[in-house]
């Protein structure tokens, strides 16, 4: 997505992933290709954003996320989230 949104809720948005890198031992994943750097979040490994650049989906099966995933991640825009063959509780 070329188009990063410029709002409050963008902010929020990326500040939420932010949590979540931390929640689930993102300093462990196999791949965190691009994750809190000060790029386009739509970018970052295993996101995939609408056009107005809000992520829709989360698909981080089987990278070795840990620890305890939130029930409510702030994104109001996700559609899919695929967790799958982690370590989460």
């Amino acid at each position: 997505c070329d188009k990063e949104p410029a709002t409050t809720d963008a902010i929020f948005e990326r500040d939420s992933l932010g949590e979540f890198f931390n929640e689930t031992g993102g300093e462990h994943w196999f791949d965190r290709t691009g994750w809190l750097n000060n790029y386009d979040h739509c970018e970052w490994f295993g996101l995939e954003c609408n056009e107005d650049g809000f992520v829709t989906e989360i698909r981080m099966r089987n990278n070795s996320l840990t620890g305890v995933a939130a029930s409510y991640l702030g994104l109001p825009h996700l559609k899919t989230l695929d967790l799958a063959e982690n370590k989460l509780s």
